[in-house]
């Protein structure tokens, strides 16, 4: 399966629901999901890697009894986020697409599809800040069933657009992410 395959499909965490009642799925985490099923993990197998991955970097798992947050980004970033470039016509199908500043990702999205050198259209995860005069809005904090234009962002001029290259880094990134959750 590819990164933009998984990324047609909401990510099905129903096999940890309590889990992620109590750690609200975000955009990272949907990519980091939509990449564990790239690599070729089945849908239950992704859903725990991420549990486990989002427990090692929440401040609540970590602290017993703090407040549970989501995955940390800073994590995500340090993780997730360390193989980037700044947007440019070589990205494409398959990339994860991360704004504004992959040191601190406020949002991930993934290509799936780039019909010319100035048209990237991408699938996410809580795109409402990201696309907020979209139509159809895109849902809050949920996945969001429609392929959008990056250009059609809030501010694309002022909003850096960076992404990771191709599966090879994810898999690295995936491989550290592990790492750390071991």
């Amino acid at each position: 399966m590819s990164l933009k395959d998984a990324a047609l499909v909401a990510p099905d965490v129903s096999s940890e629901k309590k889990f992620f009642n109590d750690h609200a799925m975000t955009c990272h985490m949907a990519a980091i999901f939509w990449a564990f099923r790239a690599s070729g993990k089945s849908t239950k197998d992704s859903t725990r890697a991420l549990k486990t991955i989002t427990s090692a970097l929440c401040a609540g798992c970590a602290n017993d009894g703090a407040n549970h947050g989501s995955l940390n980004y800073v994590g995500y970033a340090r993780y997730f986020c360390a193989t980037t470039h700044a947007m440019d016509q070589y990205c494409m199908v398959d990339d994860v697409v991360i704004a504004p500043d992959p040191r601190m990702p406020m949002h991930s999205m993934v290509v799936v599809e780039k019909p010319d050198l100035n048209t990237v259209m991408i699938r996410g995860f809580n795109n409402t800040n990201t696309f907020p005069a979209a139509v159809p809005a895109p849902p809050y904090m949920k996945y969001d069933p429609t392929t959008r234009n990056l250009a059609n962002r809030a501010s694309p001029n002022t909003n850096a657009v960076f992404y990771i290259k191709s599966m090879t880094y994810i898999r690295s990134a995936l491989t550290a992410l592990n790492a750390l959750a071991a």
